[in-house]
Parts: C-alpha cells; structure tokens; sequence
C-alpha cells in the first residue's frame, strides 16, 4: 500500500470536515440572514417607510441605536383610525410552512406603547395568521426575540413593524434586526 494514500485521504477528510463544520457554525446557507440590511449599515436600504390614507410620519437611520449603533427612527406626524397606516417593512421574504424562523431585533419608543411584528403575505389574501406578535415599547432599549412557525409555503411575505400611528408626536426607533431560519430540534 503507498504510504502517501492514507494521508491523502486524511487530509481531504480533515479538510471536507472542518468545512462542513464551519458551514455548521455559520449557519450554513438555510440558516442565513433573511433580512436585507437588518443592522442600518447602509441607511434605509431594503426597508421601506409605508404611508397609508391620511397618516403622516418621517423615517430616517439615525446613530441612536444602543452602544451607538445605526437604528431606524420614526416619528408619528398625524393618524387615522388605524394604526397599521405607519409601518416599516422589508417585502420579498421567503417562507416555508412549518419551518422554524427567529426574529430578533431591538427597539424602544419615547413612551410605553404596543405595536405588532407582522410577518404578512405580500398579496392577497394579505394573510398574517400565526406569524403576528404583539410587542410592548419602553423607553429604555430592549432585546425582543420572536420564534415562530412559517404560516405558509410563500416567497412573497413581508416583514412589518406596524401599528406605529399611535399619537402624533410619538417617536420609535429599530436597531440590529435579524430574522433566520431556527435549526430543528
């Protein structure tokens, strides 16, 4: 048997295993960031300010995130009688029905307020079944952490922080957002 065989074999194996470790430890490709820009790095891109009926508002990534980090500010001008008529959201998310997600991000308000985490279809029927959390703002940065089922097969949903018409005046900020898919268990 040539003694240079084994080694070579032991080599790639090493090689295909620390590999396959590392995908492992990443994430690998299913586990990776499904928002675009969920940190503010790069200003609003991915993330859309969505205006409805006659509320009014102004969106714009500030460096008010905790530690300083860039974080995405609203400030309420005017409302309707809904509250869902001022929202931030990123469209073209995938999901698959019954796979685990995990939502992260931070997020405080100038006052106590509850707003939704929305993962909605982006058509109709503008489905949001099972995927829709009701979250409480404080003052004060907090971490939320959301886990939850895909409600369907669809590569059109969207991901929405709504429900932010509350009172005129009323200032919100979003900083560090991440939403992956959760490994089995």
């Amino acid at each position: 048997m040539n003694p240079l065989k084994p080694r070579l074999f032991a080599s790639i194996f090493g090689v295909a295993t620390a590999a396959a470790l590392c995908l492992a430890a990443s994430g690998g490709p299913e586990f990776q960031e499904r928002l675009v820009n969920g940190n503010f790095a790069k200003g609003d891109l991915g993330w859309k300010f969505e205006v409805n009926s006659t509320a009014k508002g102004t969106a714009a990534v500030v460096k008010e995130g905790p530690n300083g980090a860039p974080a995405m500010k609203v400030t309420v001008q005017a409302i309707t009688d809904h509250a869902w008529h001022l929202q931030i959201l990123q469209k073209g998310i995938k999901f698959k029905k019954d796979n685990s997600y995990v939502m992260s991000f931070w997020g405080k308000a100038d006052s106590d307020v509850q707003i939704k985490l929305n993962f909605q279809q982006d058509h109709e029927p503008w489905e949001h079944h099972g995927a829709q959390k009701e979250i409480k703002l404080t003052s004060k940065w907090q971490k939320f952490e959301y886990k939850f089922a895909g409600p369907y097969d669809d590569p059109e949903m969207k991901v929405q922080f709504t429900d932010l018409a509350t009172k005129p005046g009323q200032t919100f900020w979003f900083s560090k957002c991440s939403l992956k898919e959760a490994a089995a268990k």
